[in-house]
């Protein structure tokens, strides 16, 4: 679960979003942050692609994973 406090929190022009990666795939983004969030996708690289579908020029998205060797799946495909 995320942190409705975190997300009320966010400066403008910052605008956060509480819900599933899966789900909120819209528009355009110039960040995206997911700290072990992206594990808990249904469908983890379509997932990524589409991440990427949606960021802006020069957009940044940044992935933690919970360890050492968990993103052999992502990066060698």
């Amino acid at each position: 679960d995320c942190s409705k406090a975190a997300i009320e929190a966010c400066p403008p022009p910052i605008r956060g979003v509480c819900q599933s990666f899966d789900d909120a795939i819209a528009g355009n983004y110039d960040l995206i942050l997911s700290v072990y969030a992206i594990y808990y996708s249904k469908d983890m690289k379509s997932l990524i692609r589409r991440l990427r579908d949606h960021s802006r020029l020069n957009g940044v998205i940044f992935l933690v994973g919970p360890g050492e060797g968990t993103n052999k799946e992502v990066v060698e495909d």
